[in-house]
């Protein structure tokens, strides 16, 4: 079966993704590398940790703070939010939802995390944030593969709104 060589693939980091971002606020820099630990807080729910406690016992069986980091780099901004590409250099479960609050740049529409759910009048029902490309060597045929999704129409009504550009993957 392919499924045990995939999963090899995202081990050893040969899976690379690339995500779209709507962050709320204007970003100053164009890039960023945010590095920092992940893990359960007290009530079960993912959050941020600082660098220096990678590795370090959570409490209540809940394991060790692990590495996360992940590479932002800024495609488009408006007065009110800024559009990224996001890459995930480690996989951690809410990874780029959960940098970006702890940045102060919540993903618009990301209610859990502190980001906006309105633009004015333009309700925002779900986070914008959309896995836009994956690409990969495939482990038998040694082929590469580049397989893209294409923006999801909620996007449209925000980015218009925002007089922002419609992103490529």
């Amino acid at each position: 079966a392919i499924n045990p060589a995939m999963q090899k693939l995202f081990v050893r980091a040969e899976m690379h993704k690339r995500y779209l971002a709507l962050a709320a606020g204007v970003m100053a820099q164009d890039t960023y590398e945010i590095v920092t630990g992940h893990g359960r807080g007290r009530h079960g729910l993912f959050r941020v940790y600082d660098a220096t406690e990678i590795g370090r016992e959570l409490p209540f069986g809940a394991g060790r703070v692990r590495r996360m980091e992940t590479r932002f780099e800024v495609l488009a901004r408006s007065d009110q939010a800024t559009l990224l590409r996001a890459i995930p250099l480690t996989g951690r479960t809410h990874q780029i939802r959960l940098h970006l609050a702890h940045l102060g740049h919540p993903i618009v529409g990301d209610a859990r995390y502190g980001g906006p759910t309105r633009l004015g009048d333009l309700e925002v029902p779900r986070h914008l944030l959309h896995a836009a490309r994956l690409t990969f060597v495939h482990p038998r045929t040694r082929e590469p593969i580049d397989l893209v999704a294409p923006l999801p129409e909620s996007w449209q009504p925000v980015l218009e709104r925002l007089k922002l550009p419609a992103p490529a993957p």
